[in-house]
């Protein structure tokens, strides 16, 4: 059941993926399409997932609907993956959500080598380290500003970014958009009508599970969350629900396709094994019966 909405829709290209490196996302999604399409026992449903329900039979229904349709129907499933990935939850400035992705960017290691030596931006939020982050970017620029969007800094961390030769900002930021000699730079615009233009901007959205505007498919199972508002799951991506897993964003902090992909995998192997266990064990209670 695929809405076809990933995450990284927006991003001009997807790294760190080993043999695919710096593809577009539409590009791998389309390949990974392809994929599924060879096996006969799969079937891809362009689909959106309003609700789920764990029945008393140990199956989980869904409530769906069928995006080429509109028409809603349920599926009844013996297991359930959930690899919905995560929302992210943006400071509410004026073209933000519009540039997510493409010239504004959480991942310093998906992005960062493509804008070594650029002029670059960091915008501090309550989600990330108001030091190490920064210190990160600035591995790859040492033209850098950091943004406190009106944000008032301890003086230790003032003096932080005045040893640390990185410039401080702290008038509020007004809106972004693209700059106008060239769209691919990023136009900053102050809350006093100053202009800056960057290559690109560093933040961190706020992925915490809870948060999150759509449908909470996670609590709706009852999988429980960890600290870090990421679903829990075990080395199995076994999730403390029997019969549900997960995989990728939605159960980690360490955001990248490759992760992804290993976790998927784990995930389709580990239901199947549980199906497995599940014969074992009514083998093994069949055969005490009958001696």
């Amino acid at each position: 059941l695929d809405a076809g909405v990933p995450r990284n829709r927006k991003a001009h290209h997807a790294n760190g993926l080993f043999t695919r490196d710096h593809t577009p996302p539409a590009d791998l999604y389309k390949a990974a399409k392809n994929d599924l399409a060879r096996y006969d026992s799969v079937s891809l449903v362009s689909a959106k997932v309003h609700s789920a329900k764990r029945g008393e039979n140990n199956d989980f229904t869904l409530e769906v609907e069928l995006l080429d349709s509109e028409e809603h129907v349920e599926y009844v499933a013996k297991r359930v993956i959930l690899a919905n990935g995560v929302e992210d939850i943006l400071p509410d400035i004026p073209g933000m959500k519009d540039l997510w992705g493409s010239h504004i960017w959480a991942c310093p290691f998906c992005h960062g080598f493509e804008v070594a030596n650029a002029h670059l931006g960091v915008l501090l939020t309550d989600h990330l380290p108001a030091d190490m982050y920064p210190m990160m970017i600035r591995n790859w620029s040492r033209d850098l500003t950091v943004y406190s969007n009106g944000q008032e800094l301890a003086e230790d961390k003032i003096r932080f970014f005045k040893t640390a030769n990185i410039k401080l900002e702290t008038r509020k930021i007004k809106s972004f958009a693209e700059a106008d000699q060239n769209p691919d730079e990023l136009l900053i615009t102050l809350e006093d009508g100053t202009e800056e233009v960057l290559t690109g901007l560093f933040t961190h959205s706020d992925t915490h599970l809870d948060h999150a505007t759509g449908p909470k498919l996670w609590k709706e199972l009852g999988c429980e969350l960890s600290e870090m508002g990421f679903i829990k799951v075990d080395e199995m991506q076994a999730t403390t629900v029997p019969g549900v897993f997960a995989a990728g964003d939605p159960t980690h902090m360490r955001h990248a396709v490759v992760a992804a992909a290993h976790q998927g995998y784990m995930a389709g192997a580990s239901a199947v094994l549980s199906f497995v266990m599940e014969s074992v064990k009514a083998a093994h209670a069949e055969g005490a019966e009958g001696k």
